[in-house]
């Protein structure tokens, strides 16, 4: 998270609701694309009505990092740091009048996987959903789910918990039932690719081979 050094990251801050869209249409407009969000704002989104507090924003964009970057310089947005995900750029909010949120750190993915995962693919498994104030791109739960547990932090398997028991009744086989056809073409793919397997693909693979065993016994 980036503030300025003089200003305090307040534990219980939510970006709002009207911000956040200020944000979002404002990128969707300098990228000519609909970003997908990613991390705790899209687990608001689909569970828990916008209650889990998050700082930041995380987005996946499907544009190329050097032309994205000079858009979104050119739409008011300095850039703070440039690596892997492409930038992480930092939104000046000149209006904003409590102390220490005039900052909104947004990280921006477009390249590399993110969390086991390609662009491409959480690009392609994208849904929208529609909010009081618009609608957003935001990844299937189950390319969420698949993005959380492979992150593996305390507060990524709360969100883990939260999707498992919001769309598969808590119920991890309910899950690997109801989403063999993804996990099968995403476990194909990444196989045939030689990546390293994202670790609930890798839990899935595993839980198939045991099956496989158990059958020939």
């Amino acid at each position: 998270m980036h503030y300025n050094q003089n200003k305090q990251k307040s534990v219980n801050y939510n970006i709002p609701l009207y911000k956040f869209f200020e944000v979002y249409e404002k990128i969707e407009k300098a990228l000519e694309a609909k970003p997908v969000v990613i991390g705790g704002r899209a687990i608001n989104f689909l569970c828990s009505r916008d209650t889990r507090y998050t700082h930041d924003i995380d987005m996946v964009v499907p544009n190329n990092p050097a032309e994205s970057q000079g858009k979104l310089i050119d739409a008011g947005f300095m850039l703070k740091w440039n690596g892997p995900r492409l930038v992480g750029a930092t939104y000046l909010d000149k209006e904003g009048t409590e102390p220490g949120r005039d900052m909104l750190t947004i990280d921006f993915y477009s390249s590399r996987p993110v969390n086991g995962l390609s662009i491409n693919e959480i690009l392609q498994n994208s849904v929208e959903i529609k909010l009081p104030i618009g609608t957003v791109l935001v990844p299937r739960p189950s390319i969420l789910m698949l993005m959380k547990y492979d992150a593996g932090r305390r507060k990524d398997m709360d969100d883990f918990k939260l999707l498992l028991q919001n769309f598969y009744a808590g119920n991890i086989n309910t899950f690997f039932e109801k989403e063999g056809g993804l996990m099968d073409s995403l476990l194909e793919a990444h196989i045939n690719d030689g990546k390293k397997l994202n670790k609930l693909l890798l839990l899935y693979h595993q839980r198939k081979e045991d099956l496989k065993s158990l059958s020939r016994c």
